[in-house]
């Protein structure tokens, strides 16, 4: 999944290289239009470019203004908290916390519960509009405190959430042969 429209990207890279080169033009004495006016307006798309860039993919993607025509992912930054419901006999709902941190480019996720701490290794989303999914998915690796490893085993497991507007509902499945419903909400 591609976090930006590419095409969108390159055009707004392409419009900022002749804008400042325009910028340039008109700031730059006609005498003084040279080649090093040339290494001064490449220097300076460069500069404009990388920043417009940094302070985008650090910020500027979350705003609501970006949505859909050029940024395809949700903004799931923050805290969420929810019940974690395991199908395993004499099982009870778990309170779980799930922590999203997230750039651009990259994303993380840490749930907690009483007992536990799962960190993420891989996420990603599925974000099909012809198809109406909306998902965030990731594997993780889970580490229960030491004092319940003798009845819960560090291991690996998968989430796959639906994503909607203020809440996170799915399941996961982990390699020791269980599974379950998750429900959370934005904090």
């Amino acid at each position: 999944m591609k976090p930006i429209k590419s095409s969108v990207a390159f055009n707004i890279l392409v419009g900022l290289v002749i804008l400042t080169c325009i910028f340039k033009f008109l700031m730059t004495n006609p005498n003084e239009r040279n080649f090093t006016f040339l290494l001064d307006c490449f220097s300076a798309s460069v500069t404009i470019c990388s920043l417009v860039s940094v302070l985008f993919c650090s910020y500027l993607w979350k705003l609501k203004i970006f949505k859909s025509w050029f940024v395809q992912i949700p903004n799931l930054n923050g805290t969420w908290e929810g019940t974690l419901i395991p199908t395993w006999e004499d099982s009870k709902p778990i309170g779980i916390t799930l922590k999203i941190k997230q750039s651009l480019f990259k994303i993380s996720c840490v749930m907690t519960t009483d007992e536990s701490k799962s960190e993420s290794i891989s996420c990603n989303y599925i974000i099909d509009e012809d198809n109406q999914q909306n998902k965030l998915t990731y594997t993780y690796i889970n580490i229960p405190k030491s004092v319940h490893r003798n009845r819960s085993a560090i291991h690996y497991g998968s989430v796959i959430l639906e994503i909607e507007k203020n809440t996170l509902k799915g399941s996961y499945w982990t390699d020791r042969k269980t599974i379950g419903d998750i429900e959370l909400t934005w904090l």
